[in-house]
């Protein structure tokens, strides 16, 4: 595109947004216009609203006062029928009929038929079973009469006598004093005000009344009436219009009166506005593209040269100018002098650059290459012998010849990886594969390359060097080897370790069966002589005799704990659908009854079911509810909670205490069998329950852990398979 062009386009880019800044600022005045005058269309539509309740109310007044008859009161009819005729003499300029009916909407008196004349029942039951609900007058929708069948307004009253309804006392409204309420608002010139019913149906209208009358409403109209009590739109009237509309529904009638302005008189001053900016900025443009070819041809002579120039710089040749009147072209022609001297100065430097590196690549015994992206030519150093076996005569200097002596099965990758790079805009690229050596074999190699790109980053050549990692790489194979060994053995050697530790587990429970005979002996023969011969037992023997019969008392509860142990792991798993809280509960209340000296509160969340063996997770909780209530000690705030919590996006049940607590340090020993951190004395037990607690939670695919604090309690945590 030529200079002129450009700075046709500088005058555009000025004017435009000049012109748009305007065009959008006078559109924003519009709408702020047109968002106020919303507003006072919503306002005005209120106070029509207000005017035509105000109507209601007075119907209604006059009719309670109707209703307050003593003819009434008494049921003569017949001299109630003058009263009604005299109120609708009354009210006549907006009352078309009254009428009176029943409790049951049997019409009574109708004015428009002669006293005594057979009447039907009501024509509108719905407005009539309304206002018998609520005791309240009710202004009905547009229903055609029972009489004439005219469609007609209805104001109903309900007569109370003895808190019930006894009559009905109708009036039925003439359209046209609803039109004329419409008409005395005074709206500008071609507003359009309308009233819709709770049913959406016209009951009157400032313009063509009589054409639209009882006729639905738009359906814009309806939809917002529907869904708003007061709002603002663009839609059409029934006769297609245009209109920018408002309306306000009444919380006393559920009527809504509607306000419009046809679109075309509310946008005609924008329109005007916008007409005026067109044609101003038009000559601006006209102006500034005159200018523009004056200046643009004074300029373009100056810049051909510069042009001319560059390119004999291009050919390598040394560019010559002519002075300009233009600064800045004076400043570009000797930038481009500059250019050339420093053209020439980078293309020695390169020179010499390209010579140091043939002789370095000549000198190393690495096979190095430099390839050509656009001719796809590999020039090769002399380090390919010594690397690969290949002179430099069996070397092909090809893309295709290097590609194809990489191993088969790493080809793809390497290629890929290379193509990948080059497309990348990145420059360094580097992998380790196998190449195939003269002698048939392959060599692993490292091969780390450059990619060197030119002022735009397009690829113009790569250079790289391969480096032989095949020692290393037998060396990683014989270790990955080695490895693979030592996990076998260690696999091996853990099978072993399980099957001693079955054999183990298996004597212990003999070895515990037959040892609980003999001590039921001593234990029974014990207290045989404390019961028996204590009389002639003296201190001493009596002391001894105890301490026999607690220590084997105690061995007892260690083969007990020892056989539940072997027991958990030879048990056959049955699963079943267990509520934990109600289990545990039960082992704290059997707890409290074994103690009743002592009080510890427990309490149990709700819904903790899951799917376990019955009788293994009762030892579990067996154990940590016992543990939990040993450790309270005798503390008058002793108390055990039993929930569940998440951790770690997984639920894990918890039990804890506030009793004597632990110190973390010995967290880990907790779970061994015979690990006790507190002293026989202060605190008895084997030290093989929480090694079973451990083993079922185990059998049951989850883990257990604890948290304590010395003197502040214990937390004991254990999850379930899902």
């Amino acid at each position: 595109m030529k200079l002129r062009s450009y700075l046709i386009a500088l005058v555009v880019v000025s004017v435009l947004p000049v012109v748009i800044f305007a065009g959008v600022m006078t559109y924003r005045a519009y709408q702020q216009q047109r968002e106020i005058l919303a507003h006072g269309m919503i306002e005005r539509a209120r106070a029509i609203s207000a005017a035509l309740d105000r109507e209601f109310l007075i119907s209604i007044q006059s009719l309670k006062v109707l209703a307050a008859s003593t003819h009434l009161d008494k049921g003569q009819l017949a001299e109630f029928y003058g009263d009604m005729k005299g109120a609708l003499a009354a009210y006549s300029r907006a009352w078309q009929n009254i009428t009176l009916l029943d409790s049951s909407g049997q019409q009574l008196i109708n004015l428009r038929r002669p006293f005594g004349s057979p009447l039907p029942r009501t024509g509108n039951p719905e407005a009539i079973e309304q206002v018998r609900q609520s005791k309240e007058a009710a202004i009905a929708n547009l229903s055609p009469g029972p009489v004439t069948g005219a469609p007609g307004i209805v104001v109903h009253v309900p007569v109370l006598k003895d808190g019930q309804v006894k009559y009905f006392l109708n009036v039925v409204f003439y359209p046209a004093p609803l039109t004329d309420l419409l008409l005395q608002q005074k709206l500008p010139s071609g507003w359009i005000a309308t009233i819709i019913d709770r049913n959406h149906f016209i009951v009157a209208r400032t313009h063509d009344f009589e054409k639209f009358f009882g006729k639905p409403a738009p359906s814009t109209f309806a939809a917002q009436a529907e869904q708003y009590q007061e709002a603002s739109w663009r839609g059409t009237t029934l006769d297609g219009s245009a209109v920018v509309s408002a309306l306000y529904r009444s919380d006393f009638t559920g009527w809504t009166v509607g306000v419009a302005i046809p679109l075309s008189l509310l946008e005609a001053p924008v329109r005007r506005s916008l007409m005026i900016l067109a044609g101003g900025g038009s000559l601006l443009f006209l102006t500034g593209i005159g200018l523009a070819f004056l200046f643009g041809s004074r300029i373009s002579r100056p810049i051909a040269a510069l042009a001319a120039a560059a390119a004999a710089l291009g050919k390598g040749e040394t560019p010559r100018f002519d002075a300009s009147p233009i600064i800045e072209v004076n400043q570009a022609a000797r930038a481009i002098e500059d250019a050339a001297a420093s053209r020439a100065r980078a293309e020695q430097d390169a020179l010499k650059n390209y010579e140091r590196f043939l002789t370095v690549a000549r000198a190393t015994n690495d096979a190095v290459w430099d390839w050509d992206l656009a001719t796809n030519y590999v020039w090769w150093n002399e380090g390919v012998k010594a690397f690969f076996g290949y002179s430099i005569e069996e070397v092909e200097p090809d893309i295709a010849w290097r590609h194809q002596h990489i191993h088969p099965e790493d080809r793809d990758k390497v290629v890929s990886g290379v193509h990948a790079l080059i497309g990348s805009g990145k420059h360094f690229w580097s992998d380790e594969y196998r190449y195939l050596c003269v002698d048939g074999s392959y060599a692993y190699v490292f091969d780390r390359g450059y990619v060197i790109r030119d002022e735009r980053g397009a690829p113009v050549r790569m250079i790289g060097a391969m480096l032989d990692i095949t020692e290393r790489k037998r060396a990683e194979n014989l270790l990955r080897s080695l490895n693979d060994e030592l996990e076998r053995n260690v696999a091996q050697r853990t099978q072993q370790l399980e099957t001693t530790n079955k054999e183990l587990e298996s004597f212990s429970y003999s070895v515990s069966h037959d040892l609980r005979a003999p001590l039921r002996a001593i234990d029974g023969f014990s207290q045989a002589l404390l019961e028996d011969y204590a009389d002639i037992l003296d201190e001493a023997g009596r002391k001894h005799l105890h301490r026999v019969r607690e220590a084997s008392q105690r061995m007892g509860e260690l083969i007990d704990d020892l056989l539940n142990l072997s027991r958990v792991t030879r048990k056959e798993l049955r699963l079943e659908t267990v509520n934990l809280g109600e289990m545990a509960e039960n082992i704290a209340a059997e707890l409290q009854r074994s103690h009743p000296e002592r009080q510890v509160a427990f309490a149990s969340a709700e819904g903790l079911q899951a799917n376990v063996d019955r009788g293994l997770m009762r030892v579990v909780l067996e154990n940590l509810i016992g543990n939990a209530w040993k450790f309270s000690g005798k503390r008058a705030d002793a108390k055990i909670e039993f929930g569940l919590v998440k951790d770690n996006g997984k639920s894990a049940y918890y039990l804890r205490d506030n009793g004597a607590g632990f110190d973390m340090a010995y967290a880990n020993k907790l779970f061994g069998a015979f690990q006790r951190l507190h002293g026989q004395k202060e605190f008895s037990g084997t030290g093989i329950g929480l090694a079973t607690v451990q083993r079922i939670i185990h059998r049951h695919g989850g883990s257990v852990w604890a948290e304590g604090k010395v003197g502040a309690g214990a937390t004991f945590y254990f999850t379930l398979s899902d």
